[in-house]
């Protein structure tokens, strides 16, 4: 991230990106996701949000 934040701020650019990704781990940090992977945010940000997601059971 502090590459993307540089090369945005190198160039001028607005970074939103950071700041999302940020913001996402510290809501899953404070609803006790903490102990999670990085593949595992978008199940974290999903339970916030109500929405469970369970294992597909299709192979």
């Amino acid at each position: 991230m502090r590459d993307l934040r540089a090369m945005a701020d190198s160039a001028g650019r607005v970074n939103p990106l950071t700041d999302a990704i940020r913001n996402s781990y510290a809501a899953a940090f404070a609803v006790g996701g903490a102990e999670d992977y990085m593949p595992m945010l978008g199940t974290q940000i999903s339970r916030i949000n109500g929405v469970y997601i369970a294992p597909s059971t299709e192979r």
